[in-house]
């Protein structure tokens, strides 16, 4: 299905981690206008004055992200087994680990790449995000065909009747 539309950004991202991106856009903005407290540590690195409560947020978001997918892809999982005529209860544990890695992946990359990031703050994510988010792409990779096969293997365990071999 053309590597799950496109990589799965979409679906693994929105729409909390994009209301996360959101909020850390939205920091940079006030900073850019004047809105700046003394009190706050600044970074440096993105200008971001609010880095704690951003970095909570991230997690908050990232976690929120995953439960949004794994729910998402377990319901068109359900839908397609009732297409299919399928009754009995079927295995699921694929879903929820790929869907995790998938989203985790996805906020990764986003956090490297993305430079009103608050993760940039932290000395060694600033060093090594090229690789970090070159790591995460490759995790993406492995994990989008992996879940296809297991989605198929799944379904094609509880028909009725047994085909020889299915295309990812």
């Amino acid at each position: 299905m053309l590597l799950r539309k496109y990589l799965a950004l979409y679906s693994s991202t929105y729409p909390w981690i994009w209301c996360c991106l959101a909020t850390w856009l939205l920091d940079r903005f006030f900073v850019e206008f004047g809105h700046r407290t003394s009190d706050a540590p600044m970074c440096t690195h993105s200008d971001l004055q609010y880095v704690q409560i951003h970095q909570y947020i991230t997690m908050v978001a990232v976690a929120s992200q995953i439960i949004y997918s794994v729910k998402e892809r377990i319901t068109q999982f359900k839908r397609e087994c009732a297409l299919m005529d399928i009754r009995q209860t079927t295995c699921k544990w694929h879903i929820h680990i790929t869907q995790t890695i998938i989203c985790l992946s996805w906020s990764t990359i986003i956090v490297c790449i993305v430079d009103v990031s608050p993760w940039l703050c932290i000395p060694i994510v600033v060093q090594y995000r090229a690789s970090i988010a070159i790591l995460a792409i490759i995790i993406l990779c492995i994990s989008l065909p992996l879940e296809a096969w297991l989605w198929d293997k799944t379904i094609n365990q509880y028909l009725p009747y047994q085909t020889d071999s299915i295309d990812i």
